[in-house]
């Protein structure tokens, strides 16, 4: 709330359209999407990858492609959603959860083996 005290007195007059307009609500809505829907960090995930490859295309196609940030986020989003439907959060939780999943079978394993031992 602070920082949009602060934009308001810079920029001296706020729209909604200007500050909440229809390509910041898709970015946000495909970042959310891209990243995972289920986990907590998956926004985030998207943002940190589509944020500098926006920005890097919008800089570059800028003057001649108007839309070439959406057209990206709609080609990616199509492309993910046949690869990867639960966003690109789900590799990292796959990772997580093999790596717990394979700690807690060798502890029994070894446990075990050192109850037989035992009478």
């Amino acid at each position: 709330a602070l920082c949009g005290a602060f934009y308001a007195s810079y920029v001296s007059f706020v729209d909604p359209r200007s500050v909440f307009g229809v390509e910041l609500s898709i970015q946000l809505l495909v970042f959310s999407i891209i990243g995972g829907l289920y986990r907590l960090w998956g926004p985030l995930l998207g943002a940190a990858l589509l944020m500098p490859a926006g920005e890097i295309l919008r800089d570059s196609l800028g003057s001649t492609f108007q839309g070439a940030s959406i057209a990206m986020y709609a080609a990616i989003l199509i492309v993910l959603a046949l690869v990867l439907p639960e966003g690109l959060g789900s590799l990292i939780g796959r990772k997580r959860k093999s790596k717990s999943s394979r700690t807690p079978a060798a502890t029994e394993s070894s446990a075990a083996s050192g109850l037989k031992g035992t009478p």
